[in-house]
This record gives structure tokens, C-alpha cells and sequence, in this order.
């Protein structure tokens, strides 16, 4: 995250708006969250729908490089390395098991899970870093789309991973169809056909082994998007998903890609703000 704070100018601007996604939860449907200084007490619940431990852990590694994109504390770098909102806390499914691979029906109970407890936790944002761009199945694509209508409608806000080296089929076809999803690419990417997008390539972020590990793609894109929204939610807690959705593709800049790669262009914090 070392580079693309610096690239955002993120705390320098944080500092200008006095914002560090303080009382914003977002939901993160991943592999699960580890041990790590960086998220220690960011997390306000976890469910495993994958094995169904009662204890938080991420036997893959993708979910805790995630949770730390979007609020990672900076612990263990001594604030070198902190995430796009540090003062945000995380709720967790494990919907994806060792391997990366899911099953719909999972990823459908921590949606449902999300929806039930949003109010006690605080959630607005849900983050899916995930590839439910590969579903095939009709019956299961329909549940998934009814599914995020639903979070839109009881005001959440979901950012969902483009995919990377998109050809005919995109998250786009099925999260952006209804307007349910914003949903992010990078630069690198491809044709994904994004709403926005961000950042993706050697992304810095936890990993429970050796502290921070990089990794790319439209994955860790989403976590800076999904942390760009709880900064702005946190200046503006009246605005809704609607609107968080809108004015973060109007502030985006014009990086003169071709829309099916850049969408509304690149996702702009600055101007997100102000």
C-alpha cells in the first residue's frame, strides 16, 4: 500500500478532512482473516461457511491481504503500511476455501448472514474480492442477482472485483445489470467493462506468514475502493448507497482508456471528498 497511498496522496488528504473510516464497517465475503498486528481488533464478527469453525482464521491467505488494504493499522511496520481506511472495522465470512474456490450457495448464506446483522455491526459496504464472474448456472446467477438487489435495497453498498483479462463474460453482466454493484477494474485488466477502477499491481498488504506480501489484480483494486467509500461515508453519513455510488464515478479521472477498460475512469479520492 506503500505506493498507491503515495500515488493518492492519501494521508496528507485524510488529514485535510480529518477522516480515517471511524465508525464504517465493511463486510469482507473472502477466504477467511488471520492473525495479523496490522487487523488485530478490527474484526467485529466472523462466520466460516466453508468448514464452520467457531475460531478466525484464513488458510489461503487472500482474505487477510484484503481486510488489510482497507484498514490495515500499520501495526506491524510501525505505520508504514496502513491501510485506505485504518480507522474502519471488518465483519468476515470464509465463503472460499484453501484453493480460492467457493460455491455460490456460500457466498448466498454470507450475504444473507450480512443482511441480518448490518445494523448491529454498522456495515455499509460489502466487498467482494472475488470471481463470481465465472458463474455459469442460471438458476444460481438469478439467486446471486436478487440477492444484491437486495443489499441495494436496504442501503448497502457493494464493490465487486471486475475480474482480470475479461473476453465476453464480466462481473459487469452480472453485478452491474441492476445498478446493485459498483464494480472495479484496473488498468491491467483488460476488457472487463468496470464501473471504475484502481489500482491492482503489487499491492502491499498482510500476510499472516511473513507480515506483507504483494499481490495483484482486480482483487485488491476493490479493497481500495471499498476503503475510498468509507472515508467518504465517514465525511458525509447522510449520503446513501446511491449517491456514494454516483459521485464516486463522477469524481473519477479520465486516464484515456477505452471505456470497457477504465469505465468512468480512475477512482480520485481528492475529489471524492471535496
Amino acid at each position: 500500500m506503500d505506493r498507491v497511498c503515495r500515488e493518492m496522496d492519501l494521508r496528507k488528504i485524510c488529514q485535510e478532512y480529518g477522516v480515517s473510516g471511524k465508525g464504517i464497517t465493511v463486510a469482507v465475503l473472502d477466504t477467511g482473516i488471520g492473525k495479523h498486528p496490522d487487523l488485530k481488533d478490527k474484526v467485529l464478527a466472523y462466520k466460516d461457511f466453508v468448514n464452520n469453525r467457531k475460531q478466525m482464521y484464513d488458510d489461503n491467505g487472500h482474505g487477510s491481504h484484503i481486510g488489510g488494504i482497507i484498514c490495515g493499522n500499520g501495526s506491524a511496520s510501525k505505520g508504514v503500511y496502513k491501510g485506505i481506511a485504518p480507522g474502519a472495522n471488518l465483519v468476515v465470512g470464509k465463503v472460499l476455501d484453501r484453493a480460492g474456490g467457493g460455491m455460490v450457495e456460500n457466498t448466498l448464506e454470507g450475504l444473507a448472514w450480512i443482511l441480518d446483522i448490518r445494523r448491529k455491526y454498522g456495515i455499509r459496504i460489502v466487498n467482494l474480492s472475488i470471481g463470481i464472474a465465472d458463474l455459469k448456472d442460471g438458476k444460481k446467477k438469478a439467486s446471486l442477482e436478487q440477492m444484491l438487489d437486495k443489499c441495494w435495497r436496504e442501503g448497502l453498498l457493494v464493490v465487486t472485483a471486475a475480474g482480470n483479462n475479461c473476453k465476453e463474460y464480466s462481473a459487469k453482466s452480472l453485478c452491474g445489470k441492476h445498478g446493485s454493484a459498483l464494480v472495479v477494474g484496473t488498468m491491467e485488466g483488460g476488457p472487463c467493462n468496470p464501473d471504475i477502477i484502481a489500482w491492482g499491481k503489487d499491492i502491499l498488504s498482510c500476510d499472516t506468514k511473513k507480515g506483507y506480501t504483494r499481490k495483484s489484480g482486480s482483487s485488491m483494486a476493490t479493497p481500495i475502493v471499498s476503503g475510498c467509500a468509507a472515508l467518504l461515508w465517514e465525511k458525509s453519513p447522510r449520503l446513501s448507497n446511491r449517491q456514494i455510488k454516483e459521485k464516486m464515478k463522477a469524481t473519477a479521472t479520465d486516464v484515456k482508456l477505452p471505456w470497457h477498460i477504465q469505465g468512468w475512469g480512475m477512482i480520485n479520492l481528492r475529489k471524492l471528498l471535496t
